[in-house]
């Protein structure tokens, strides 16, 4: 459960939406497209 919270925490941060939009370009839509697939598939994830 700690790492399922570490994994949202990293993905949902500020400072991770700031990057990627604003000085990488993302659109806030393809970034709430890959936090959705990348959390979908992390959380999912059978390890």
């Amino acid at each position: 459960m700690r790492r399922a919270a570490d994994i949202a925490l990293a993905l949902t941060a500020p400072e991770t939406y700031r990057l990627l939009v604003a000085d990488r370009g993302w659109t806030p839509q393809e970034w709430r497209r890959w936090t959705t697939e990348t959390l979908v598939a992390q959380l999912l994830d059978e390890r």
